[in-house]
């Protein structure tokens, strides 16, 4: 290996560093690599909606934080739509990130409502990507891309 193959292995390392300690855990370092259940950090709901044609709603996901644990609000939070064929579905916002007014956060639950206008009857399953974080006093875990569909049916009106 020459010396700058050396040098682009010692920058590409030192970059890693900080995802994998932890940025946007500004409390704690977070915990690398370990074997968690994740059952006990946070539940996550995501429940089917169903609309009226022309009707607006929203797509809610919701994570709860396991006891002894809460949402880390330093973290950039962000929800992302994910590719999905939808003529018959507007949406306002393709992605959330932490301060937009659909994202709601107490100390150990987030609610995040991504607005959507149902413009076609059918049945569609709409991907999502999630990145949070859940932090204990001594560490934060990280959870990125983090995928779930929600199921929308939207009816003709009769």
């Amino acid at each position: 290996m020459d010396a700058r193959h050396v040098t682009a292995f010692i920058i590409s390392t030192l970059l890693m560093v900080p995802l994998v300690l932890g940025a946007g855990c500004g409390r704690h370092s977070a915990a690398a690599l370990s074997k968690v259940d994740e059952r006990k950090l946070f539940t996550l709901e995501a429940n089917p909606v169903e609309l009226a044609l022309g009707e607006a709603g929203a797509l809610v996901v919701e994570i709860e934080a396991g006891k002894g644990w809460q949402w880390n609000d330093e973290f950039p939070v962000r929800l992302a739509l994910g590719d999905v064929e939808r003529p018959g579905l507007s949406f306002k916002k393709s992605a959330l990130v932490r301060g937009d007014e659909e994202i709601q956060v107490a100390a150990t639950r987030a609610t995040m409502s991504l607005p959507v206008k149902a413009e076609a009857p059918g049945e569609y399953m709409v991907p999502l990507t999630i990145s949070f974080s859940v932090c204990d006093e001594k560490r934060c875990h990280i959870f990125r891309n983090r995928e779930v569909k929600i199921e929308l049916k939207v009816r003709r009106e009769e």
